[in-house]
């Protein structure tokens, strides 16, 4: 009779997680699809979906002239002319593949709403794994309020709301840094390599990764990442023998017509004279203070390295990229490993300076958003900078004043 009872309990637990997670999506779904119909068009969106849509349904190749030009109708109502975005497709077509479900789709508000609801599932995996690779243990009202952080951050929203693609190119990358620390390397190189789609926001985080495999000699998560890559670009040449040549030239018109803020930009504006200098220096300074914490971290802790990979993503709009607000939610892991660290190295001081730091973040990012502050992107790095490195100390080195280990005894920190 026990069994019997258990067993059916098991199974109405079973389908209320199921109606739960299908009601939760549905009323996504619905949600994001009465946002789609009263906003303009998602200008990171459009060229990904019309893109997948032509090459699934009529054949054609993404990066051809008559894609372009119907996406250059469906914003400006014609061609675009020389001072506005071209808006070709700049994603890889092995990548592209990846993405042909949303061209399934044949009303873009449908695919765009889907679209959004797999970004929204993506920012949770992104605050979950960074909690994991944090080795923070806490209460479930800390993680509620985690997760409401991460939400709520302008940057997430910006990312939801104009359908990034960042969201998911972070949570791949730390889906990868996980699966390596589970010894999983094939799956960790075959996450890298999907994490291919978006160099300017990914590259410096995705070469440290790749530098730091091969010190390693974790040589199958190289082979994952051939493999997946092999297999992807073989079924791309398949459909498009010349897409190589199409996608570089696209990549080179938007980027010359790339009219995201830069340090560059910024440093130009501020300072006319020197200001490319300044940029060019600042951005040869970050990437080798990158290469000495990289040997720093060097066969240290799985923390230790989780607190390089986001110090290069906390690096990656200092260098010279061009940022947008959407791509700067590459930072949140930063802000949630600093916030890990403080509080779990003290009990009571730590989770209120976690709470007051995360308060300044997410006060300072909406500052930024609400008077449109085109070096925002600059000034939210440096605080992921100045908070990573305010808790440098800790996460390099093990616990060695006895203030320190009685302090580590009363939490729940993880080793």
């Amino acid at each position: 009779m026990n069994q019997k009872s258990t067993a059916l309990r098991n199974i109405f637990t079973v389908l209320f997680f199921v109606f739960f997670m299908v009601a939760m999506l549905g009323g996504l779904f619905w949600a994001n699809l009465l946002y789609v119909q009263r906003s303009s068009i998602s200008l990171d969106f459009l060229p990904l979906w019309k893109g997948a849509n032509n090459l699934l349904v009529e054949g054609l190749t993404p990066y051809g002239e008559f894609t372009t030009y119907e996406i250059q109708k469906m914003v400006y109502g014609r061609a675009a002319g020389p001072a506005e975005l071209p808006l070709r497709v700049g994603m890889p077509l092995p990548l592209l593949l990846l993405f042909l479900p949303l061209g399934a789709f044949s009303d873009m508000e449908l695919a765009r709403a889907v679209w959004m609801v797999i970004l929204e599932a993506g920012l949770i995996l992104l605050v979950v794994f960074s909690v994991r690779l944090s080795q923070w243990q806490m209460r479930w009202f800390e993680l509620l309020i985690l997760f409401l952080f991460a939400f709520f951050l302008s940057v997430s929203i910006e990312s939801l709301l104009s359908a990034n693609n960042s969201i998911l190119l972070i949570m791949f990358l730390l889906g990868a840094l996980l699966a390596w620390r589970a010894s999983l390397d094939e799956l960790a190189g075959m996450l890298l390599a999907f994490s291919f789609f978006n160099l300017e926001t990914g590259g410096l985080i995705l070469l440290f990764l790749l530098i730091w495999a091969t010190l390693n000699a974790r040589w199958r998560i190289l082979a994952g990442l051939l493999m997946t890559l092999t297999l992807l670009g073989g079924i791309a040449f398949i459909i498009d023998s010349k897409w190589v040549i199409s996608f570089l030239m696209a990549t080179l018109i938007n980027w010359r017509a790339n009219t995201d803020p830069s340090t560059f930009s910024l440093f130009t504006n501020w300072f006319p004279g020197l200001g490319p200098q300044i940029a060019s220096g600042l951005t040869f300074v970050l990437l080798l203070l990158l290469m000495v914490e990289s040997q720093q971290a060097f066969r240290r802790s799985a923390l230790h390295w989780f607190w390089v990979a986001c110090l290069a993503a906390a690096m990656t709009p200092l260098v010279g990229m061009p940022a947008k607000p959407a791509s700067l939610v590459v930072l949140l892991p930063a802000f949630l490993l600093s916030a890990s660290v403080l509080a779990q190295r003290w009990a009571v001081i730590g989770r209120w300076s976690s709470l007051v730091a995360l308060a300044l973040v997410f006060g300072g990012s909406w500052l930024f958003a609400a008077f449109d502050i085109q070096s925002g992107f600059l000034w939210m790095s440096l605080i992921a900078l100045i908070l990573l490195y305010s808790v440098r100390w800790w996460v390099a080195r093990p616990t060695r004043l006895w203030a320190d280990r009685i302090s580590t005894e009363k939490t729940s920190y993880a080793p």
